[in-house]
C-alpha cells in the first residue's frame, strides 16, 4: 500500500500526459481506492486523513494543464464522485486551480446546489479561486431564489468579505448592485460587506472570525471600482449608516 502511494503520488507531481494519464485511469478504478484506503474503516475517516487526500492534494498543486485534465477527467467519473468524500477532495482542490476549465466550473456549480452537501464548502472554493468565472457563479447562486436568504448573507460575511478588495469580486458586486437580480435585504448587506466591518454583531459569541483585507493593499483598479459603488449606494434603498461607512471609505483611498 505504501508503495503504491508513492506512485500515485509521484504520478499527481507529474506534467507529463502520459503520468496524468496513467493516474486518472487509476483512480477510476475501484480496486486502487480500495487498496489506498481500507473500505471497511475509510467511511469513518475524516476526509482529509485519507491516502487518496495526499494523492489529490499533490495534484492540487500540480498546475500544468495535463493536472488540469486529471481533474476534468475525475470530476466527469460518476463512481468517483458517487463518494461524498472523493467529491469534498475535488472542491477544495479546485482553489488554487486557475483558470477553471468549463468542466470544472460545471462541476462547482452542481456541487453549489441548494440540496448539496458541499454548497457551503463550494462556494468557499469559488471564491478562493477569486476569478472572474468563479465569481459570476457566485454571483448566480447569490441570485438563486431556491437558496436560503440566511446563507447568502453568511457567505457574504464570510468568504466574501474575505475578497472584498479583489477586482474581480468588485466587479461582480457593481454588477449586482445595479441589474437588480438581488433583493434589497442582499444588496443592503453586500453593501455593508464592501464598507463596514461589524464582528460583534456579525458574528456574536464566535472565535476566529472572517476578517477583511489590508485597505492598504487596495489596488488602484480597486480603489476606482469602489468609488463607482460608492455612487450606487449613495442612491435611494440604502441605510443611512452603510452611506456614511462607504464615504469613510473613499476618503481613506484617496
Amino acid at each position: 500500500m505504501a508503495a503504491l502511494l508513492e506512485h500515485l503520488r509521484g504520478l499527481a507531481a507529474s506534467t507529463a500526459l502520459a503520468d496524468q494519464t496513467e493516474l486518472a485511469r487509476r483512480l477510476g478504478e475501484p480496486r486502487t481506492l480500495d487498496q489506498l484506503d481500507d473500505p471497511a474503516s475509510r467511511d469513518r475517516s475524516r476526509t482529509q486523513d485519507l491516502r487518496l487526500a495526499r494523492v489529490i492534494d499533490g495534484l492540487r498543486d500540480n498546475s500544468s494543464a495535463s493536472a488540469a485534465q486529471t481533474f476534468v477527467t475525475l470530476v466527469g467519473d460518476d463512481e468517483f464522485t458517487a463518494s461524498a468524500q472523493r467529491s469534498e477532495l475535488l472542491v477544495r482542490s479546485l482553489a488554487t486551480r486557475r483558470p477553471l476549465p468549463p468542466e470544472l466550473l460545471a462541476f462547482l456549480d452542481a456541487q453549489a446546489r441548494p440540496d448539496s452537501v458541499n454548497l457551503h464548502l463550494a462556494i468557499d472554493t469559488l471564491c478562493q479561486n477569486d476569478t472572474a468565472a468563479a465569481w459570476d457563479l457566485v454571483g448566480r447562486k447569490l441570485a438563486d431564489g431556491a437558496i436560503e436568504p440566511e446563507y447568502k448573507i453568511a457567505w457574504l460575511r464570510g468568504p466574501v468579505l474575505e475578497h472584498r478588495r479583489s477586482a474581480a469580486m468588485l466587479e461582480l458586486a457593481e454588477k449586482l448592485l445595479e441589474d437588480g437580480s438581488l433583493d434589497r435585504e442582499l444588496r443592503v448587506g453586500l453593501a455593508e460587506v464592501l464598507f463596514e466591518y461589524r464582528p460583534d454583531d456579525w458574528y456574536p459569541g464566535r472565535d476566529g472570525v472572517p476578517r477583511p483585507p489590508d485597505e492598504k493593499l487596495t489596488s488602484p483598479q480597486a480603489a476606482a471600482q469602489l468609488q463607482r459603488i460608492g455612487t450606487i449606494v449613495a442612491g435611494p434603498g440604502y441605510p443611512r449608516r452603510v452611506v456614511e461607512a462607504a464615504r469613510r471609505t473613499l476618503s481613506s483611498l484617496d
